[in-house]
């Protein structure tokens, strides 16, 4: 690992990985994520991160963070990712939300660019909320950590556990019904949601309190509730994704983005 970059700082410490800031062999900056010491003794954490890692090798877009190499440093794997200079989203909306208001098409815009790409591949994210989204300075944002994802087929496929943080997470899976794209767009229309109006739409810190209000059907209120300058039609589109019944939400994510850059 040392011959082919040099670790200048820790970044952050996730509950997986440890965040690294480095330099490679030209002198650019680049991201090391490296599996924690404790995290390594488990075998099937380790194959998450290993597989986290290869769906990422295998997306290339505009809007998702560019895998660079892979490797082990004794038993400890790292992955070696682009950086993006910028908090993300979550940060982004809890201290500067003027700016998010100002760029908030062109940050609505990437983020469903990126999970379409992600499903046009042939995965589903399934972790996807505001902390897995990077904004840099020219705003156009990256979608990362793909650790949950699944393989995406023409069917509904049965998830077997609950994983993910619970406000951003669809009915369904909350259930461990059967999922599709739609409950990614689900996650979308939250985080979306969050970025129009600083709030999330649905209460709860733990899987069973996000549940007990699906299950109550309580009505989700509109986002134009708590911000008036959303347009009606961005405020219809946002609740569309929202929808608890599977079959009321947009059933791809292409549709999702027509509708979207309608509302510019």
């Amino acid at each position: 690992m040392a011959e082919a970059f040099e670790i200048r700082d820790r970044l952050a410490r996730g509950g997986m990985a440890d965040i690294f800031l480095a330099v490679d062999r030209n002198n650019e900056y680049i991201v090391i994520r490296r599996l924690r010491d404790e995290m390594a003794k488990n075998r099937a954490t380790v194959k998450q991160f290993d597989w986290g890692n290869a769906v990422t090798a295998k997306l290339k877009h505009p809007n998702i963070v560019r895998f660079l190499m892979e490797g082990r440093s004794g038993k400890l794997p790292w992955v070696a990712l682009e950086y993006i200079d910028g908090p993300n989203l979550r940060e982004l909306i809890l201290h500067d939300f003027d700016t998010v208001k100002k760029h908030m098409m062109r940050i609505l815009l990437g983020m469903a660019e990126a999970l379409n790409h992600v499903h046009e591949q042939g995965y589903l994210h399934l972790d996807y909320k505001p902390e897995n989204i990077l904004v840099p300075r020219d705003f156009v944002v990256r979608l990362i950590d793909f650790d949950l994802a699944i393989r995406r087929t023409d069917d509904l496929i049965k998830v077997k556990k609950i994983a993910g943080t619970p406000a951003y997470l669809s009915p369904e899976l909350l259930q461990k019904k059967m999922v599709d794209e739609r409950s990614d767009i689900f996650s979308f229309g939250v985080a979306a949601y969050e970025l129009l109006t600083g709030k999330k739409p649905i209460l709860g810190d733990s899987a069973q309190q996000v549940f007990q209000s699906h299950a109550s059907n309580e009505e989700i209120r509109h986002p134009r509730e708590f911000n008036k300058d959303i347009p009606l039609k961005l405020d219809h589109f946002i609740m569309q994704c929202l929808a608890r019944d599977i079959n009321r939400r947009y059933p791809i994510m292409s549709l999702v983005i027509r509708d979207l850059r309608s509302c510019e």
